[in-house]
């Protein structure tokens, strides 16, 4: 059966390593970020760079010049795999996709990977930013997907580093593919032709190996905020409100499906968000950003 998994979560939250991990199959294909290549917000978005290496990559020279509304399909046909991988993780991008995928009559699945509140901190102050960087956008992008009641199953970052063997053997139980010995090392793959994405797992693909599974202590001078971030996230509500969904939605659990645990239908109606963000699309494909290069 034709399948389509939506790799969902804010920045820095481990997309594109799920969605490799997930790829790493002769009966899957990552397709990475591929909503920045149809709906481009900066410079490098215009070209088109295989992460497999190759100067003119033959397979997406194939679907490159694909509709997004068949996208999907292209690389299910085409590629003769079970399951497509798409962490574009841009809501609009999602929703769109689950009704292209209905009308092919491709089964679609969301998961949704997530970051202890304070390693997701600590990934973006490493990068750079602020301390508080993280707070508005995990409270919105998990408000609005959570209002989508869109099913899905939540991936804890932590826990699936930690226990990788388990917690991967658990999301591919729930999306119906085969799970084998060692499918968490993505770096090993020699197939993966997946758009954008994390730099840092880029490098890690690219190399051919991973320290991700090592311990990663927090810098002395971070450590000196975690506090601070704790009794922040300790008293919002709102963050402690989606902290609860999340985990109510753990793939651990073994839980009641609500009418089907796969997308069975779209939203009568979209919210305002929505077209709002689908014009901000339009404007930035014209004013594109310039890449910093800290992802």
């Amino acid at each position: 059966m034709s399948t389509l998994i939506n790799v969902c979560g804010t920045s820095r939250s481990g997309t594109t390593m799920l969605d490799l991990m997930l790829g790493n199959s002769s009966d899957a294909f990552s397709c990475g970020e591929v909503v920045a290549w149809y709906r481009p917000w900066r410079r490098h978005h215009f070209k088109l760079v295989c992460q497999c290496g190759q100067t003119s990559c033959p397979v997406w020279k194939r679907l490159a010049v694909v509709d997004a509304h068949e996208f999907h399909h292209a690389v299910l046909s085409e590629s003769g795999v079970d399951f497509a991988v798409d962490s574009s993780k841009d809501l609009c991008w999602v929703l769109d996709s689950q009704k292209w995928a209905m009308s092919k009559g491709i089964t679609t699945y969301n998961i949704l990977i997530w970051k202890n509140p304070v390693n997701l901190a600590y990934s973006h102050w490493k990068r750079g930013k602020g301390l508080d960087h993280w707070h508005k956008e995990f409270i919105a992008y998990h408000e609005r997907f959570l209002k989508l009641n869109l099913p899905f199953r939540a991936v804890n970052y932590n826990e699936l580093v930690k226990n990788p063997q388990k917690i991967l053997n658990n999301i591919c139980n729930f999306v119906g593919m085969p799970y084998f010995e060692g499918k968490e090392r993505f770096w090993e793959n020699h197939q993966s032709h997946y758009l954008f994405g994390s730099d840092t797992t880029s490098r890690q693909t690219s190399s051919k190996q991973s320290e991700i599974w090592t311990k990663d202590d927090f810098l002395p001078k971070f450590q000196e905020h975690i506090q601070y971030l704790e009794n922040k996230i300790a008293h919002d509500t709102k963050v402690q409100q989606i902290l609860d969904e999340l985990n109510k939605s753990d793939i651990r659990y073994q839980l009641e499906s609500s009418g089907g645990e796969k997308i069975s239908s779209t939203p009568k109606l979209y919210p305002l968000w929505y077209y709002g963000k689908k014009a901000k699309q339009i404007f930035k494909r014209h004013f594109p950003e310039n890449y910093t290069g800290k992802t």
